[in-house]
């Protein structure tokens, strides 16, 4: 690649299928960018970036930067205006900008600008990826989840509210609880949860396959520029995918599970392995109680 041949990092979301009025989930690898624009560029500033993903979708749509931290999940504490994102450098930018808010959800929370914004910050969902959550609000309003130098595998988070929606053997709804402190910097112990795997399952991800299956439906769009791969996903269509592969696949596009060639796994199958852990509980019951307390109570 020479350098008339690159494309400045300011101009990447004009290349994307973004329009005005779009709903953005934006989830993100930026350190290739990083290195691109300071050789072409001389440097790069990370607001100019999000600020071409407004531009791009104007006044009347509505920008989330995933800040997803799971801290929460083994007793840490959890600051709206202070935890730090895991899942990009961009979430944390955005927490210093003063026209982006942060959603409630201690595990998957969102900085988010625009239009809906008052809406969705003002969500107080127990729940990940129930109907209360962003997530909903993301499907039902046929939002697109880019991903900027990532795939499926790194950006698609959406899948677990898809599992949750359609059921799956593989996964149940865990709590976890721990001091949450709110944009008004008020302590409080909070219960929250998402849904997680069966440890029993040995269950494994990889979208690899859902991903190209996506594409061939015209539920994904691709872009190379500058010789990095930019992903959009159209959620409403990837939904209807992922549906059809967990109702009448078991999942094998993405999932892979114990006793998945058989219908899925049995949950009383599950519920019967934690009793024989169980009992007799008198001859180790601190044993059994840690048990519960690492697999299934957070």
């Amino acid at each position: 690649m020479t350098i008339n041949e690159y494309i400045p990092y300011s101009q990447i979301a004009g290349k994307l299928d973004i329009k005005k009025g779009d709903i953005i989930l934006l989830s993100s690898d930026i350190a290739k960018l990083y290195m691109q624009a300071v050789k072409y560029e001389k440097s790069f500033d990370p607001n100019i970036l999000i600020d071409s993903f407004i531009d791009a979708i104007g006044n009347d749509g509505t920008l989330l930067i995933t800040s997803y931290n799971w801290d929460f999940c083994s007793g840490k504490p959890f600051s709206c205006n202070k935890t730090e994102s895991k899942t990009g450098v961009l979430g944390n930018i955005a927490m210093q900008r003063d026209d982006f808010k942060r959603t409630k959800h201690p595990l998957y929370s969102h900085f988010v600008w625009g239009k809906d914004k008052d809406m969705l910050t003002s969500i107080d969902n127990i729940d990940a990826f129930g109907c209360d959550s962003v997530f909903e609000y993301l499907y039902n309003n046929k939002a697109k989840n880019i991903g900027l130098n990532c795939g499926l595998n790194k950006c698609f988070s959406t899948i677990y509210y898809f599992e949750q929606k359609i059921g799956v053997p593989y996964r149940y709804r865990k709590y976890f609880r721990s001091t949450y402190i709110d944009e008004n910097e008020q302590s409080s112990y909070k219960t929250y949860s998402m849904y997680v795997r069966y440890m029993e399952t040995k269950s494994s991800f990889n979208g690899d396959e859902l991903e190209k299956h996506f594409a061939n439906n015209n539920a994904l769009q691709s872009y190379n520029i500058n010789g990095l791969t930019h992903n959009v996903f159209f959620i409403d269509k990837t939904y209807d995918i992922v549906k059809e592969d967990i109702i009448n696949n078991n999942s094998k596009r993405f999932m892979k599970y114990k006793n998945q060639n058989n219908n899925g796994i049995n949950t009383e199958n599950i519920k019967q392995d934690i009793c024989n852990k169980l009992f007799p509980m008198e001859k180790n019951i601190n044993k059994y109680i840690e048990y519960l307390k690492d697999n299934y109570l957070g």
